[in-house]
């Protein structure tokens, strides 16, 4: 099983593997429980420099937009899929892509302030 240091998974639902600048990128959708009850549907990743692991410590590379594939254009720019799930997603169950980056330390964040394109 493919496990991150910090967790006892990466997440429940979606899982996908990439390859990222040499390394393993292992993703796929949680629930959070946020301070206000709400639930947020988040992409969680780990990294690993082999794909069977050891993977590094789970985080949250797009909040309130879980069950991700990463992919890049012809361009070079990075992008994800992503499912919108929860109440404070920029809608709610439909599919869309988001530009993403990838940090020089392997880790990924939304760019753009966030932007969907949901066309």
């Amino acid at each position: 099983m493919l496990v991150p240091t910090n967790h006892h998974q990466v997440g429940f639902e979606g899982a996908f593997i990439t390859k990222i600048n040499g390394g393993y990128i292992l993703s796929a959708a949680d629930w959070v429980l946020e301070p206000d009850g709400h639930r947020r549907y988040d992409c969680f990743v780990a990294a690993a420099d082999n794909i069977y692991g050891p993977y590094g410590h789970r985080y949250i590379a797009i909040p309130h937009g879980g069950h991700n594939m990463f992919f890049k254009d012809v361009h070079g720019q990075w992008w994800s899929t992503f499912f919108g799930n929860d109440l404070k997603a920029p809608f709610r169950e439909r599919p869309a892509i988001l530009r993403i980056s990838i940090n020089p330390d392997g880790s990924i964040k939304p760019t753009d302030g966030g932007a969907v394109i949901d066309k």
